[in-house]
């Protein structure tokens, strides 16, 4: 094998410099479609794959489907270190709906941290899991682990190691929920010493949501069975103060006694019935929402249920799928515990979203941190450091920011409970060739519905005829809407559909690549306007678009128009207005925007930070603006007085509406008025609507706009309740020809007929993009190189079934004759491509 491997390495080198392998064109696709297919949990889709229905799952494996596909001839694996997490998601809330008023148990620190203590995450990882994910201890996924704070975000200096005992301590000094023991003796209290002075209370005694309390003064209070009716039980129970510390009480129970906390109102009660256990309809029961459409995520919930009950908290256990949790905890906020599960980004990032208050929402993506009982951020100081997380102005800034969130996060605040990052597989059929496993994510990317083709029938491997790639998400999307989808399912059908204009390199994602747009520079400006002189200096983002780039319609696939700035503009403009959807942090601090040409556009933020760039170039789904306006916008006209001089940089309110964009403006009815020269339009004060004038007018002028702004709610199934077929224009990979929502439906597509990349040649492993250096904008290319090979031969003899080795590399299986393996083939499959380009821009 090593002669080989050698003979390989030579063939390759000499080809390297000899050879002369024109430029290609953008290639035929080699598939001739993508059918996704909805189930309603991973063991159906599971399933599914099995039994040959699907081409590949859309989600990891669990360990015992590991163990059968391994043994599953039809099989083949690719192993991925998950960018994400799975947590114990914890409400901070001062209050849910369920006790309106009444202050929540776990909007107490204490509570937290014992839940904490509750949590056996190495038991999860080893016995749940089976090894096949990494525990977590701040809410930062595994593969990025190294930006979290080293004072508590790792195994060994994590402050709440699994301990009931230690959890029953934490809640001890809990002043909300008050557990207690199970068994009493009325003879108990005949012999019991007492300090202080006695008092009694005779009468009808009422629980704590009825507001009774003993006042604080009082040192001993003693309920005895004869003198009052709970609930039509008798019921005994003393308290007196505990001399050394004034701030609890101690409660007695027979002969079992445990120290509670005193209230600032007074005594805490609870009431026991005739066989010695608290009656629930008396307590807070902690709402604990576990979803049972994961199994992972259900034993884990329920394990923590355990050891509440065990340690005397009262739980509302309530297991059920997503559809009917998710209203009841990402809307209404109603729950104390939740399963949760996020898949992040690339970068640490994803913490503004999860944790500041500015998320804190119906709907929003923050859901734990909550307000105090004055409705306020229960954490200012955490926004600081989250704040800093976002606008960051280095990569040092930014580390730091994080250490520092995390750290409040894990130590200050025990927000939620991190568990674990999944490290495990993807299983796909053996006909797939060409996949490409992206880093954190798995064979799902863009690039691998660009790549990957399927090899019914290994004698035409390019044959149009064959049968599409099948796909199965785990779960029904809950919507197909692309300014409100929040769930990693819906972007299986939608990110087929809608794109970006920056990639990220899918073997090492801190590597920013173009796609739809083929450049970008990062600049400032100066803010004249902002108040404060050190905030004046913002960012700029200068974009510009590739020349080859075409919408194209659903259900034809026919060629609309040219994708251009005017698209960008018109996206950032139109989500901006919607502050409840899922994508608009990426548009919250643009403050306004300047075509210079149609196919360049500068964005202009209101903050500087190093991520700006990103925020549009990335979490911004592409809109098409010539299909949308007439849609989703109505043209107004509005007619504005000048009624005294109007100096270049005064800002002016002219209309209640958002402005999607102005068609076209007149001064005296006569004279043309153009944005960029006479006037730019600008994000102020919470609306698109202010002019910034940057030439004079005269008194007495009126001045006519003609404009565009919003008149559809946007919200539904699909975008403004809209049928997919009248919104969903791609400049992805493919196009949809038919839908059909819920468990058992599907989304069939066609591919894209001029995607800007066609198919890349066989032989395209490491997806590396090469600048040609000069002035901005800058072409570039793709290209079958040395690189590839150097993939190709480390995975070389490797096999991607059965348990694969470390070596498996699925990029490099590229070769229809050989399925499932790297070897002579595939490198000869690169060597008939050697030194092909592709991908590169028509000239600027």
């Amino acid at each position: 094998m090593k002669i080989t491997v050698f003979a390989i390495m030579a063939i390759l080198t000499t080809v390297m410099l000899i050879s002369t392998m024109p430029v290609t064109a953008p290639l035929p696709r080699h598939c001739k479609g993508l059918d996704i297919y909805f189930y309603e949990t991973p063991d159906a889709a599971f399933a599914a794959l099995l039994a040959g229905e699907i081409d590949f799952m859309d989600w990891s494996l669990t360990y015992e489907q590991y163990l059968t596909a391994c043994a599953t001839p039809d099989l083949q694996l690719a192993g991925y270190a998950e960018n994400g997490m799975m947590e114990f998601d914890i409400n901070n809330n001062y209050t849910i709906p369920d006790y309106p008023g009444i202050r929540s148990p776990t909007n107490e620190l204490a509570m937290r941290r014992a839940l904490a203590c509750m949590t056996d995450r190495d038991w999860i990882v080893n016995e749940v899991c089976m090894g096949f994910a990494e525990g977590i201890y701040c809410p930062i996924c595994a593969p990025q682990m190294g930006y979290g704070n080293e004072s508590c975000c790792f195994e060994e200096t994590y402050p709440y190691p699994y301990d009931l005992e230690e959890a029953q301590v934490y809640l001890a000094g809990s002043q909300v929920l008050i557990c207690q023991p199970t068994t009493y003796e009325y003879t108990t209290y005949c012999n019991v010493e007492q300090t202080g002075v006695m008092h009694v209370i005779s009468g009808d005694v009422r629980n704590r949501a009825t507001g009774f309390h003993v006042p604080v003064g009082v040192d001993v209070a003693i309920f005895a069975g004869n003198n009052y009716h709970v609930d039509d039980y008798d019921g005994a129970v003393i308290h007196w103060k505990d001399p050394a510390n004034p701030n609890r009480a101690l409660a007695r129970c027979g002969s079992d006694p445990a120290w509670f906390p005193v209230g600032a109102d007074g005594w805490r009660y609870f009431d026991i019935n005739r066989d010695g256990v608290k009656d629930p309809d008396e307590d807070l029961l902690v709402k604990t929402c576990i979803r049972s459409d994961h199994g992972h995520r259900l034993t884990a919930g329920r394990a923590l249920a355990d050891n509440m009950r065990t340690c005397y908290v009262p739980v509302n256990q309530i297991e059920a799928s997503s559809d009917v949790l998710y209203p009841m905890v990402m809307d209404d906020r109603n729950f104390h515990i939740y399963t949760g599960g996020w898949s992040f980004g690339r970068r640490p990032t994803y913490l503004w979203g999860l944790f500041h208050s500015d998320n804190w929402f119906e709907g929003g993506s923050n859901y734990c941190t909550g307000m105090n009982s004055s409705n306020l951020p229960n954490y200012p100081d955490l926004d600081d450091d989250l704040h800093d997380v976002r606008y960051a102005a280095t990569i040092e800034e930014f580390t730091d920011a994080v250490k520092a969130a995390s750290g409040k996060l894990v130590c200050d605040y025990c927000c939620n409970i991190p568990l674990w990052s999944y490290t495990s597989y993807w299983a796909y059929r053996k006909v797939l060739v060409g996949v490409v496993n992206k880093k954190g994510y798995g064979p799902q990317s863009e690039k691998d519905f660009l790549t990957a083709y399927k090899c019914d029938d290994p004698a035409t491997p390019q044959d149009e005829s064959q049968e599409p790639i099948r796909f199965g998400p785990i779960y029904a999307p809950k919507d197909l809407n692309i300014l409100y989808s929040k769930w990693y399912y819906d972007y299986a059908v939608l990110d087929r559909v809608f794109t970006h204009l920056l990639q990220v390199n899918p073997y090492n994602l801190a590597i920013d690549q173009p796609w739809i747009a083929q450049d970008w520079e990062v600049s400032t400006w100066y803010d004249e306007h902002e108040p404060e002189p050190e905030d004046a200096t913002k960012t700029k983002v200068t974009y510009w678009i590739r020349k080859d780039v075409w919408w194209h319609a659903p259900v034809t696939g026919e060629t609309t128009y040219q994708f251009t700035a005017h698209d960008v503009e018109f996206t950032i403009w139109y989500i901006a207005n919607y502050p409840d959807c899922s994508v608009w942090p990426g548009f919250k601090d643009v403050h306004h925007t300047v075509i210079v040409n149609d196919f360049c556009i500068e964005v202009y933020f209101d903050v500087l930070s190093i991520w700006a760039y990103d925020w549009i170039g990335r979490q911004v789904p592409l809109l098409p603006k010539y299909e949308y306006l007439p849609l989703l916008c109505e043209q107004r006209v509005a007619e504005v007085h000048v009624d005294e001089p109007v100096i270049p940089s005064d800002y002016w309110w002219w209309t209640d509406d958002w402005v999607v964009q102005i068609e076209e403006a007149w001064k005296d009815g006569v004279i043309p008025l153009y944005e960029g020269i006479d006037y730019e339009i600008v994000w102020e004060s919470g609306c698109h609507n202010w002019i910034h004038w940057l030439r004079p007018l005269d008194p007495s002028q009126t001045i006519t706009f003609v404009y565009w702004t919003p008149v559809v709610d946007p919200h539904g199934y699909y975008l403004g309740s809209l049928d997919w077929s009248l919104t969903f224009y791609t400049l992805g990979t493919h196009y949809p020809i038919a839908i059909t929502p819920g468990v058992g439906g599907f989304a069939i597509f066609n591919c894209n007929p001029t995607h800007f990349l066609g198919a890349p040649p066989l032989g395209e492993i490491d997806w590396k993009w090469y600048w040609v250096e000069g002035p901005k904008p800058r072409s570039g290319y793709y290209q079958v190189n040395l690189y590839d090979a150097v993939y190709l031969l480390s995975a070389y003899c490797s096999r991607g079934d059965g348990a694969p080795p470390p070596n498996w590399f699925p990029g490099a299986d590229i070769d229809c004759y050989d399925l499932c393996h790297v070897g002579l083939y595939d490198a000869v499959m690169l060597l008939s491509n050697y030194g092909a380009k592709f991908g590169i821009p028509p000239d600027p």
